[in-house]
């Protein structure tokens, strides 16, 4: 982790995150493209700005 933090500011703003965004846990219309909901919020909080990214990028 501490790799990857040093590429980031201390100043980051803190932002409400899911943690987990992944297609498994985003349910879509079976007839069109709408977003009907997002599942698996146990992990979400309060996290720095960059943390999706890196999550993504990482996993």
């Amino acid at each position: 982790f501490q790799t990857f933090r040093s590429s980031f500011s201390d100043t980051s703003s803190i932002r409400f995150t899911h943690t987990d965004l992944a297609t498994t846990n985003i349910i879509v219309s079976r007839t069109s493209t709408e977003v009907l909901g997002i599942i698996d919020w146990q992990e979400s909080g309060w996290y720095p700005e960059y943390w999706e990214y890196l999550k993504a990028k990482h996993t």
